[in-house]
C-alpha cells in the first residue's frame, strides 16, 4: 500500500477499494461517533473526513519519518513505542 500511495500505478483503484477504503470506513465510523454533533449531515461528514485524514497523516508521518524522529529525539526515544504517542 505504501508504494502504491507514494507512486500510484493503474492498480491504485483496486488497492483503494480492496484495502484502503475498508480501513477508512472503519476509522471514519469511530471518528464520527466521537465527534457527533448537532448540525447538517453534510458538515458532520466533512468534519469526520478531515479528522480521519488528520489521523492517517499522523500515522503515515510516524511510519515514513521514523528514522528522522529517532535521530532528533532523546536517547530513550523509540519510534515504535505507540503507547507514548497515544498517551
Amino acid at each position: 500500500m505504501a508504494r502504491e500511495i507514494a507512486d500510484p500505478s493503474p492498480a491504485l483503484d483496486r488497492v483503494v477499494q480492496s484495502s484502503i477504503r475498508p480501513l477508512y470506513t472503519y476509522l471514519s465510523g469511530i471518528v464520527g461517533e466521537m465527534i457527533r454533533q448537532e448540525g447538517s449531515a453534510e458538515r458532520e461528514g466533512r468534519v469526520t473526513f478531515l479528522c480521519a485524514m488528520s489521523i492517517v497523516g499522523q500515522c503515515l508521518h510516524h511510519f515514513t519519518g521514523k528514522h528522522v524522529m529517532a535521530a532528533l529525539g532523546p536517547a530513550d526515544f523509540d519510534p515504535a513505542d505507540i503507547e507514548r504517542f497515544t498517551d
